[in-house]
């Protein structure tokens, strides 16, 4: 057998100026050192297992330095790699446009014809959650008005927390998504043009819960199936890091759980690319939420006098909740149940109100499995048969049997089984499904109603579980949605707004070790920003692997030369001012910056009211008549971009918060300027933020130092890494934040990104500033 690919020599002929991708790109390629080391590294790791930090700078060419090992392992054990990212745009170029590449590379590669790679190219596959795929028998049902009103819409049972309207033409969508259904080949939303709202979806959308797997006449075809079948048959998959996590805990639960419920195939080598965000995504897959919607759609479940006390003992609670939010938090709209809060008498009395709806719910749960029993022996029973027969006196009989032994509000509910039942079979000749229709409806019908049933008991319990709060490894807060005149909406939905309560560990380390790191033989972890104070103990620390393995790698760009870094001395503190006066500060330092270098600026915010009202302010001079402004949250983000791309020429200029700070690849003349508005500090005063600076005090640290800075510098980094993205590019990044050089803890933030600043009077760095930009070529 050759000597294995994932040896140094190797791996330095593929990146070589000779080797197979310079073949490929011809006169546009460009060796990288940093590249063939990253690779070399990775390729190491998964030989001797364990974990790998890697922090590989702009321009480093990391996704290329991970896919080539993780190919060739892939195909030389005979297993697949999983590369998990944290956006979809990341994704989108893995799929689309690198790993295409490495498949050319590979194949036209004399040295790795032993792989055989030019008659079987690598298979790679994106893998994601069952409620992207459209159910076609969900679809079919949805097409079938008459008898689809006898049914429970199984997509109450999903745990949407949309509640916009469908809106005009909400008729025509069933027929429209038929159209589609016949000719796509993939079944994703995200191939889908239609504009569709969130509840429609969720009714047509695949759900573990309700899907009938074998017994489904859509099952050889099944869109979610045949992607399963798919990611069966991959070398490389590429998921996202929330689908990862979750999957990995699924598989902690035991071996049948895991094997009947995950999706991704058991793998022992893993890729986390935009890494700095695990601690995050493992919180939410990690944590708990129970909110006021969820509550409701598994109450009206029921069809009698003991659902409308459960709603109304639900409304009660979250009515309660909803006026605490208003009273201890109107401006952050989140409040964290701490120890004083929980043991007030007022929070006592929610707890037994918590406690009376669980009863209610345990009320509900033995209905639910009295109806899914009882329609399942109409069916052992053999009652059921064609089109138009009737439900047989026999199971009219154990109906009332049933009736009889149970309490009159369950006995009334269990009875629509009965009701549901017939009401099936005298419709069932009047629809265009299989000729079993009544026996599928039914198995459906049950299959809702256990699915209902067990969403209800554990709702039930986590909804006990998140008033009471005493979890000391634990956060626990109630968050509302802010509604149009930015108040909490009422728990009923009707505006769009909920209430919600929230659970998340305090630390996630043991957590990950457990399902993750502790199942996964070699795990790499990279992203751009990985480092604070020239170190990844931060991150390492955080995951709960202290003992991993370290790599830094600078950007190959020479960012003392390409950029210049200005901060102006003779403003006030963003922290200092409030939000009118901010916005007015933001704007007039703003206006003549981005009428100089002619738009091509994205300037980043941390707040959506800071970026909105220096919006509105710039918009209103007129010298600025000419620009385009561009802000988030006015359409969505991909449109954005796309808009900033067209108008560059014409003064563009974007205005964007959040996501917004990394994952933006705006190359050449596109971006010539990057403006942070605010140091990204984490909002000190959200629960889970609090939260953790207090463990990290009580443990001995210093919050500021040991959480807040972390993160900041993280976000920081990220934000104008968005201003180089090729060796040629050249641009400038202007902080209108005096911090950066008036505190000590600013030299940190500056000297990650290897610039000193300049400073001074903002009319005195205005021209030195435009004056680097206008002169990019020489």
């Amino acid at each position: 057998m050759a000597q294995s690919l994932l040896e140094q020599e190797a791996i330095a002929e593929f990146f070589s100026p000779t080797g197979p991708l310079a073949r490929l790109f011809g006169s546009a390629y460009e060796a990288r050192p940093a590249q063939v080391e990253m690779a070399t590294r990775v390729a190491r790791q998964f030989r001797q297992g364990g974990q790998l930090l890697v922090e590989a700078g702009t321009g480093t060419g990391k996704s290329l330095a991970y896919l080539l090992p993780a190919a060739i392992r892939a195909r030389e054990e005979g297993r697949p790699v999983i590369i998990a990212t944290y956006t979809i745009h990341l994704q989108e170029q893995l799929i689309h446009h690198d790993l295409p590449i490495v498949q050319q590379a590979l194949a036209q590669w004399p040295r790795a014809s032993y792989l055989r790679w030019e008659q079987q190219p690598v298979r790679f596959a994106l893998a994601k959650g069952w409620s992207n795929y459209l159910c076609r028998l969900q679809l079919q049902l949805a097409q079938q008005p008459a008898l689809f009103g006898e049914i429970l819409p199984l997509s109450s049972l999903l745990d949407s927390e949309e509640s916009e309207p469908a809106g005009d033409g909400a008729a025509e969508i069933p027929e429209a998504l038929g159209r589609w259904a016949a000719q796509t080949q993939e079944g994703s939303r995200s191939d889908l043009s239609l504009p569709l709202p969130d509840p429609i979806w969720a009714q047509v959308a695949a759900s573990p819960d309700s899907c009938l797997r074998a017994h489904c006449p859509h099952y050889d075809n099944c869109f979610f199936f045949l992607a399963r079948r798919r990611l069966q048959q991959a070398e490389l998959i590429v998921t996202n890091q929330h689908l990862l996590l979750t999957d990995a805990a699924i598989r902690s639960l035991g071996e049948t759980v895991g094997r009947e419920m995950s999706i991704l195939p058991e793998v022992r080598e893993v890729v986390v690319d935009e890494a700095h965000h695990l601690e995050e995504v493992a919180s939410q897959c990690l944590g708990e939420q129970v909110s006021s919607g969820r509550l409701f759609r598994i109450a009206q479940q029921a069809r009698d006098a003991s659902q409308r006390e459960l709603m109304a003992a639900i409304r009660r609670l979250f009515d309660r909740l909803q006026t605490l939010l208003l009273a201890a938090s109107p401006a952050s709209h989140s409040l964290r149940i701490d120890k004083t809060r929980r043991s007030s008498s007022d929070w006592q009395e929610l707890v037994q109100e918590a406690e009376s709806i669980q009863i209610g719910f345990n009320q509900l749960v033995s209905a639910l499995r009295q109806r899914a029993s009882e329609a399942r022996q109409l069916l052992e029973d053999g009652k059921v048969g064609e089109a138009g027969s009737q439900v047989g006196p026999a199971a009219a009989g154990r109906r009332g049997k049933l009736g009889d032994e149970t309490d009159a509000g369950v006995g009334a509910v269990t009875a629509r089984a009965g009701v549901v039942t017939a009401n099936v079979i005298q419709n069932a000749d009047r629809t265009r499904l299989a000729p079993s229709t009544s026996e599928l409806m039914i198995l459906l019908q049950v299959q809702a109603w256990e699915n209902a049933a067990h969403q209800a008991e554990m709702a039930a319990a986590s909804l006990v579980e998140l008033i009471r709060a005493d979890d000391p490894d634990q956060v626990f807060w109630v968050e509302g949605t802010r509604g149009r005149a930015g108040r909490p909406e009422a728990p009923n939905g009707a505006a769009g707004g909920e209430v919600r309560l929230h659970a998340a560990p305090l630390e996630v380390g043991a957590l990950l070790q457990r399902s993750f790191f502790g199942t996964t033989a070699a795990v790499v972890l990279t992203s751009a920003t990985l480092s604070v104070g020239g170190e990844g103990r931060f991150y390492a620390r955080r995951w709960g692997v202290p003992r991993a393995d370290w790599l830094a790698l600078p950007s190959p760009f020479h960012w003392q030369e390409q950029a210049c870094l200005a901060v102006p001395t003779d403003i006030a503190a963003p922290d200092r001012l409030d939000g009118p006066v901010l916005a007015e500060q933001t704007a007039r330092l703003l206006a003549p910056l981005v009428a100089g270098v002619q738009g091509r600026t994205l300037v980043l915010f941390t707040s959506y009211a800071h970026l909105q009202a220096t919006r509105e302010q710039l918009a209103a001079r007129p010298e600025l008549s000419g620009f385009t402004w561009l802000a988030q949250g006015e359409r969505p983000r991909s449109q954005l971009v796309q808009a900033f791309t067209r108008v560059v020429g014409q003064n563009a200029v974007l205005l964007a918060t959040d996501s917004f700070w990394e994952g933006l690849d705006l190359a050449g003349p596109l971006l010539s300027c990057v403006v942070v508005a605010r140091l990204p500090f984490p909002v000190p005063d959200e629960p889970l933020v609090a939260a953790r600076a207090e463990r990290v005090q009580q443990e001995g640290g210093s919050p500021f130092r040991d959480w807040f800075l972390p993160q900041a510098v993280t976000h920081f980094r990220q934000g104008c890494g968005r201003l180089l993205r090729t060796a040629t590019d050249r641009g400038a990044i202007v902080v209108l934040d005096p911090r950066l050089v008036q505190k000590p803890y600013g030299a940190v933030f500056w000297r990650s990104l290897g610039l000193v600043p300049w400073t001074g009077r903002w009319a005195e760095l205005l021209p030195r500033v435009i004056d680097f930009i206008q002169n990019r070529a020489e």
